[in-house]
């Protein structure tokens, strides 16, 4: 395996059965806690879609940067996806500006609301970008 592939496999074999089945049940009750608090058609949570502008692959060669630069990297997406929402990308930058991503999530089961809203803010977006 690749070096970057290696550590994320090698890291699992310190789990055991009980620490997923704990892990799962810990989560399934922070998802009901998150989903009684912030769900609604009108709860859409706005992230950067990530927390950093893409890196210079010479950055990240390194395996101790490369572990803090993709854990930066996927922090806000994975919020909601652990919560088992859903989320939307919408691009947010001008062409020649470095990529960057304007996430919206809202909690699962409520992907139509978030289209809705989504499709608004990109009409916003596009007529600011021209």
């Amino acid at each position: 395996y690749d070096d970057f592939v290696r550590w994320r496999i090698s890291s699992s074999h310190t789990i055991t059965e009980e620490m997923v089945q704990e892990s799962w049940r810990l989560r399934r009750e922070l998802i009901a806690e998150a989903t009684a608090i912030i769900s609604g058609p009108l709860h859409a949570f706005a992230f950067p879609t990530a927390a950093i502008i893409p890196p210079k692959l010479s950055d990240v060669q390194d395996m101790e940067a490369f572990k803090a630069t993709n854990f930066r990297a996927l922090r806000n997406t994975s919020t909601f996806n652990f919560l088992d929402g859903c989320s939307m990308s919408l691009p947010s930058t001008a062409p020649g500006e470095a990529p960057v991503g304007f996430m919206l999530s809202m909690m699962h089961g409520h992907d139509t609301d978030l289209f809705s809203i989504s499709a608004g803010v990109e009409t916003i977006f596009q007529s600011q970008m021209k």
